[in-house]
């Protein structure tokens, strides 16, 4: 028996198919990107070698994270928000401190540069799982309960905008508002603040002239052929796959058609080289995972590991279903990656070590059972 218990730790499921999709991110990283690497460096396996590096660290974090009891975070949750606000604070600020033009999203740590907002929204999952499981029934309360956390996530949200990264600002508003609903407030209260942020929140939006300009030309407003090439090129992309696709390596966009399709839109390389059949399948292994978690999510030990494993999966569901709807235009440009697949190295990691906590509220799950049938084998015994 205790073999067994052994073998069975962790979900299994969850573990093959997380090391499934990222080992088809590497093969399709490299496919979609070594002609322009070799452009650009003139080493085709440049992104390949950058892209390895950062799947072993995160995968080295996976590990650590499922063998560390959970439970351990609810103490540091606040640290943790604290901590991620603090950098998404400093970022912008170092950015123009060293003469940074554009964007301020990247905070330069020695010789590497991190992403602050992908450690934000880990962190905010943490502490919103720990706050509706203190909260309890008293979430229902305007002032004791809903409040204080809008204010959380409205914060956060702010300074990632400041940025000015809107897309995953609108997308972490999202997922809080998402744990707030599963964790039972009140459908009044989620209406009102609805009526009043998303007319803000389409200000805020539209005030940006590159963002105003990608939402009328995807309306049909305008027409403006910068911001719809990439978009062009990715449907271009999707079509000359068809069925069964070109087959792997044999993409035609990739080479210098489509921007950087080993980032945001490696999904139309998916469907370019693997077919309509391949991309549905991508589709399906994201969704398995996201079942996996809400059955993890389901019979966690306590309220804790629920909330924790449903805005962790959700946070990813969310990224999948965003992304491939703007390679297919049914929504606007966004710059969202595809978790575990697109290019990219604190998304990738910190994507990783989500799937490592979730693996070990599995694992807790897989425990508790194991020490209930215990009792009831010494019972009957």
């Amino acid at each position: 028996m205790r073999s067994v218990a052994t073998t069975q730790r962790y979900d299994t499921w969850t573990l093959l198919l997380t090391f499934g999709l990222v080992g088809v991110g590497i093969v399709m990283l490299y496919s979609s990107s070594a002609d322009t690497a070799v452009e650009l460096t003139g080493d085709h396996m440049f992104f390949l070698k950058r892209q390895v590096v950062r799947v072993l660290l995160g995968a080295a974090l996976l590990f650590i994270c499922s063998r560390l009891d959970y439970h351990h975070l609810k103490g540091f949750a606040n640290w943790l928000l604290v901590g991620s606000l603090f950098l998404l604070v400093i970022t912008p600020i170092v950015h123009h401190a060293t003469g940074g033009e554009g964007a301020g999203r990247w905070l330069p740590i020695g010789p590497i540069s991190v992403q602050p907002s992908d450690f934000a929204r880990l962190s905010l999952i943490i502490y919103l799982a720990a706050y509706l499981d203190r909260k309890g029934a008293h979430i229902t309360h305007l002032g004791r309960g809903f409040l204080p956390a809008v204010v959380v996530i409205g914060c956060t949200m702010l300074l990632i905008i400041l940025e000015p990264d809107f897309s995953t600002a609108a997308l972490l508003g999202l997922l809080g508002l998402t744990m707030l609903f599963l964790g039972g407030v009140r459908g009044k209260h989620l209406a009102s603040l609805s009526a009043i942020s998303l007319p803000l929140l389409t200000l805020i939006m539209i005030i940006k002239p590159y963002r105003l300009v990608r939402i009328q030309t995807f309306l049909g407003l305008i027409d403006s052929p910068k911001a719809e090439y990439q978009i062009s090129q990715s449907l271009i992309s999707l079509g000359n796959g068809g069925w069964l696709g070109q087959g792997l390596g044999n993409s035609v966009e990739k080479k210098l058609f489509l921007p950087a399709p080993h980032t945001d839109f490696v999904f139309a390389i998916v469907g370019e080289e693997l077919g309509f059949v391949g991309a549905i399948l991508l589709l399906i292994a994201f969704f398995w995972l996201f079942q996996r978690g809400i059955v993890i999510a389901r019979n966690a030990p306590d309220r804790f590991g629920m909330f924790l494993a449903l805005g962790i999966v959700f946070n990813l569901m969310t990224y999948v279903l965003v992304n491939a709807a703007v390679v297919t235009e049914v929504f606007p440009n966004t710059g969202i990656p595809l978790p575990l697949i697109s290019y990219g190295g604190t998304h990738m990691v910190f994507t990783l070590i989500s799937l490592g906590i979730l693996l070990n509220i599995s694992s807790a799950t897989r425990r508790r059972r194991w020490d209930r049938n215990l009792v009831h084998a010494k019972a009957r015994s």
